[in-house]
């Protein structure tokens, strides 16, 4: 078990890692806002620098701070291991979409009535 002393260094590596992908977050913002009124039509960094900003703002909001713990510190393994097939089976399913939806609406559609026939 990690005595105090090494709690709290690590909480400060935590810190500064997480105040340099604040800064690098808001410098690419600014330069992507700043490129995309200044820019030419056509050019494509400052779409790229706000792209950029945004994963480093998202990862900024994952790190660990004084009052809450890392984001993926708290994730257990299913819905992590579930978020992955999704990621990596959806691609391939695309396409049986459609027939799924369909069968859907028409199990919808075609389901067996309660009671007894009507005459």
């Amino acid at each position: 078990m990690p005595d105090q002393h090494e709690i709290e260094r690590q909480f400060l590596a935590y810190r500064s890692q997480r105040q340099r992908v604040a800064i690098v977050a808001s410098l690419c913002l600014i330069a992507g806002g700043a490129g995309w009124f200044t820019s030419p039509q056509g050019t494509f960094w400052p779409a790229a620098c706000l792209r950029i900003g945004f994963v480093f703002s998202s990862l900024w909001i994952c790190f660990p701070s004084r009052r809450r713990p890392a984001a993926w510190a708290v994730i257990s393994p299913v819905p992590l291991i579930l978020i992955a097939a999704i990621a990596f089976f959806l691609p391939r399913v695309k396409g049986a979409l459609p027939l799924v939806a369909v069968a859907a609406v028409a199990l919808l559609i075609l389901r067996p009535r309660s009671g007894g026939r009507r005459t």
